[in-house]
């Protein structure tokens, strides 16, 4: 069934103000019958739009009519559009202590039956605040902020629905609680819709679902900071798409899909940095960084606790010259748990004692990523993600996860044009599962992800009982083994995944080389002899997964005739001053002459390689090329 969303004409269909039924936007005096009073009469016009003034309408959850043990504050009808003056301007806040040991609606529909299908509705222009923490009273279950079941075609549009209760505890879905819920229902839309919870640690629930949906769609929605569980998940539905989504410190995944078929995610992004870092609320200045076990930051007033993650940038992110940290480049660029030590002072969990001696510039910024994992899929057919991001996802030790994670039996998988960064252990985590295809197409990147412990991976497989893969092709003609127990990329011994000469090559970190070099469509056998697929086009990069190939305190003098490699990245410019050079060659291109020169700017590309021949020594800086 083509997506399609209900019709209302707002200059023709009837207004029902619902002041004008006694409604009391201070916040002091219950509403919840004066709304039900304005849906009545506009059901008895044949449908219309039930008007909310600015403010903050309290309402309270009386028995909702046809649910036996269910509460809802407003009921909707086919027909209806709920519409507020402006999302914040309208405020439609639940009363406390409605929720004790019951499940509680904000906003639900009158016919749930199977078969009893509501239609044509529509609500906009306003926040709902589930008020969750004077929710109080008995074992508290779950207040959902719109449930849509046995409906069809629904609109929403921007609507923040904040402060839900869940818990999720145990992994019982009666505990767990939405802002968003589709649980069945058909035709779905959302626009520019936001799912707040009130952060980690917190009994805010789930943001945004679809249980056994079919055709819904989100755009320009966020799912932000739920307390216990997801940004984003559906399951055993069809048919979604998430356009344009974002997904951010969420307590379990940014995007969760569980056996559903055809979803589609096209320009999403779960977790993230911050950027530009100056003048950005949270930054801080950095002042200094000490060389030892762990590295000490000093950043008056940072304002982190312990196990935050931390971004440290500077002009790769800003393009602000001055806030570059110098010296010290190995913590340019990355992502760290923190240990506070006090307001001016924390650790960065990595021994710095052979780094190089920092002397100024830097910030620090709090991450957003989700604390397991960026986007899930658990079984997932026919699914694909175009333009993508997973950025600074997953917490510390046994929490350390991935961008993008692939579990159980999974079929026809495409990832186009995406980039999975920063996260705390993988860029891309197949985590056993039994997969029919991978299709990696356009540009797709694993970047400095961390890996677990000591490892810095990007595509991994993690299959314990026989490894993904039992063998891969290498340049040549050469069969290259795989171990049957560590998989396509080893958990301990930090095995790298590089493309060269249109093949997989696959080395350990100590000699990486060839980056970034397209290869074709290859097949593999799994341990069960069942044939494996991985496609591939154009450009997959996996740099930066791993000990890096070049220091990023360069030596100095320049050793003559020995070559070093962009290990950014991006493109850099490499500036050679001084001593007697004769000439620079530049990923296998000579440039120069004999006759000696008194200075030069090179562009290096991500993977390429430079070396000088000279007799007196030069000195040389690398810079992030603009």
């Amino acid at each position: 069934m083509p997506l399609s969303s209900p019709v209302f004409d707002s200059t023709t269909i009837g207004i029902f103000n619902t002041e004008d039924y006694g409604v009391d936007a201070s916040g002091a005096n219950d509403s919840q019958a004066a709304i039900e009073a304005t849906v009545v009469a506009a059901v008895a016009a044949g449908g219309g739009i039930v008007q909310l003034p600015p403010g903050t309408v309290l309402v309270t959850s009386p028995a909702h009519p046809t649910q036996a043990g269910r509460f809802s504050a407003l009921v909707w009808r086919s027909n209806i559009w709920f519409r507020g003056a402006g999302e914040g301007a309208t405020i439609l806040k639940l009363a406390d202590n409605q929720n004790a040991g019951t499940i509680t609606w904000i906003v639900s529909h009158y016919n749930m039956a199977s078969g009893d299908t509501d239609t044509n509705m529509m609500i906009s222009d306003m926040t709902i605040d589930g008020n969750y923490a004077n929710q109080g009273g008995g074992a508290k279950l779950r207040d959902e902020g719109i449930l849509l079941k046995n409906c069809t075609h629904v609109h929403h549009e921007n609507v923040t629905v904040k402060n839900v209760f869940g818990t999720g505890e145990g992994g019982d879905p009666s505990t767990e609680g939405f802002a968003f819920h589709v649980a069945p229902a058909s035709n779905i839309t959302y626009s520019n819709c936001t799912g707040r919870g009130a952060g980690p640690d917190t009994d805010t629930s789930s943001l945004f679902s679809s249980s056994s949906g079919n055709n819904v769609q989100y755009s320009n929605c966020k799912a932000l900071r739920s307390g216990r569980a997801m940004g984003f998940t559906n399951n055993f539905s069809s048919g979604v798409q998430y356009i344009n989504c974002i997904s951010e410190e969420n307590a379990f995944y940014g995007f969760n899909l569980e056996y559903s078929r055809g979803v589609s995610y096209m320009g999403c992004r779960a977790g993230g940095i911050p950027v530009p870092l100056t003048g950005l609320g949270g930054a801080v200045t950095i002042t200094g960084v000490s060389k030892s076990s762990p590295g000490t930051v000093t950043a008056t007033g940072h304002g982190f606790v312990t196990d935050d993650r931390i971004y440290i940038g500077g002009n790769f992110s800003s393009q602000v010259a001055s806030t570059e940290v110098q010296g010290m480049y190995q913590i340019l660029d990355d992502v760290f748990h923190i240990t506070r030590i006090d307001d001016d002072n924390f650790t960065i969990g990595v021994d710095t004692t052979s780094y190089g001696t920092y002397t100024s510039g830097g910030v620090a910024v709090k991450t957003k990523g989700n604390y397991l994992i960026g986007f899930r899929n658990q079984s997932g057919w026919d699914i694909s993600y175009t333009g993508c991001a997973g950025i600074a996802n997953g917490g510390a030790g046994a929490n350390a996860r991935s961008g993008m994670t692939l579990q159980g039996s999974t079929r026809r998988i495409s990832v186009a044009n995406s980039i999975f960064t920063h996260n705390t252990a993988y860029g891309i985590d197949t985590a056993s599962a039994t997969l029919g295809s991978l299709r990696l197409a356009g540009d797709v990147r694993c970047e400095l992800n961390d890996g677990a412990p000591g490892a810095r991976l990007g595509l991994r497989d993690r299959n314990n009982a026989n490894g993904f893969l039992t063998s891969a092709y290498a340049a040549g003609a050469t069969t290259v083994a795989v171990s049957a127990t560590t998989g396509l990329v080893d958990n301990t011994s930090t095995i790298a995944i590089l493309m060269r000469n249109g093949n997989w090559h696959i080395t350990t970190i100590g000699v990486v080389s060839g980056l970034n070099v397209p290869i074709t469509a290859l097949p593999y056998e799994t341990a069960n002899s069942t044939p494996f697929h991985l496609h591939k086009t154009a450009n997959v990069r996996f740099p930066h997964n791993g000990a890096l190939t070049v220091p990023r305190v360069l030596p100095s003098p320049v050793p003559t005739g020995t070559q070093y490699v962009n290990d950014y990245p991006f493109p850099a410019t490499v500036y050679v001053y001084g001593g007697t050079v004769g000439t620079v060659t530049v990923n296998g291109v000579t440039i120069g002459s004999a006759v000696p020169f008194s200075s030069g700017f090179f562009t290096l590309e991500p993977g390429a390689g430079i070396y000088l021949d000279y007799t007196a020594d030069p000195t040389w800086q690398w810079f992030k090329a603009s």
